[in-house]
């Protein structure tokens, strides 16, 4: 399996977040504790449109910040100045140093109010979109795709968890975790609405396709990724019903006997649920077809949001 490969978890949100700069910093610092990492890191801020919102809370940012790709310690002081950010309109970038690359093995971002012309959408301009993506490199996680990794035991599913349920937390109503090539998602730069000739193109194409002005977002989804997140809402359509027909799902195993093979479902107060196809995200590897088990998961999925037009 190619190094250069990400486990992305991406989540979508109706309305600009209450304290985005808050989540970033807790996802940030949460990303160094999962990894061999540095004490630096690389940020970036901008704005996507003027507001006195962003320079309120933008300017006491160190001025390599607000330069753009500057290296700063992850303890800055300073930094602590985006936990005060509220509802603002504009995008933070970081990159977390580590002993194999200048950058990695993460690229968090929140992007609040953002929206793009679409000319292969008949030129019409999409609804502002507040996305928040996590990715981490494989290769800095991942003892079997790792020198620098003791055992199985440092792999980090416990940390992705409390990722996703800090995130959860925010109320998105949809979000999913997927592991993926570098080259599918140009280091996931398809996640902040960036194109390149590069990338995968039935990835690009159904991102594209969930992304044009016509389509429910609040209640379709893309694809069946390893890890889905359904928010209340769509709770709602699926039915808690489905959800633990699903949670109680068994598949024959190589004794003939049915077993369980350890699909995660995972519930949240407010009424959102994380499940997975399996517990492991290695074992929907983006460059081969999943194991049996797993696409007869992933199938389950497909046909019951077909079912309920939950499939862009």
């Amino acid at each position: 399996m190619s190094s250069d490969t990400f486990i992305a978890a991406v989540f979508f949100f109706e309305a600009p977040l209450d304290r985005p700069g808050e989540l970033f910093l807790d996802v940030v610092n949460d990303v160094v504790s999962s990894s061999s990492t540095g004490k630096a890191v690389t940020f970036s801020c901008e704005p996507l449109k003027p507001s006195s919102q962003w320079g309120k809370w933008a300017r006491p940012l160190p001025a390599q910040v607000v330069a753009g790709n500057k290296r700063v310690a992850v303890d800055d002081p300073r930094l602590g100045v985006l936990r005060s950010a509220t509802k603002a309109t504009g995008a933070i970038s970081a990159a977390i140093d580590t002993p194999h690359r200048p950058r990695g093995p993460m690229d968090a971002r929140w992007r609040i109010g953002y929206r793009r012309a679409s000319a292969w959408a008949n030129e019409t301009t999409e609804r502002e979109l507040t996305v928040f993506y996590v990715g981490w490199r494989r290769e800095l996680v991942d003892p079997a795709a790792s020198g620098t990794l003791a055992d199985e035991k440092t792999w980090f599913p416990p940390h992705l968890l409390r990722t996703v349920s800090r995130i959860a937390a925010e109320r998105p109503y949809y979000g999913y975790v997927d592991n993926q090539l570098y080259d599918t998602t140009q280091g996931l730069s398809l996640y902040a609405g960036l194109r390149w000739s590069a990338m995968g193109r039935q990835f690009m194409f159904d991102h594209d396709r969930w992304m044009l002005p016509d389509t429910d977002r609040l209640s379709q989804v893309p694809r069946v990724f390893w890890g889905n997140f359904f928010g209340p809402k769509m709770c709602q359509r699926l039915t808690s019903d489905v959800i633990e027909k699903y949670a109680r799902l068994k598949h024959p195993s190589t004794s003939g006997a049915a077993v369980s093979h350890g699909q995660i479902v995972e519930r949240y107060p407010d009424g959102g649920q994380f499940v997975t196809l399996t517990r492991d995200v290695r074992m929907c590897p983006p460059d081969s077809p999943p194991e049996g088990h797993v696409f007869a998961n992933m199938l389950f999925w497909h046909r019951e949001l077909c079912k309920r037009g939950m499939m862009a």
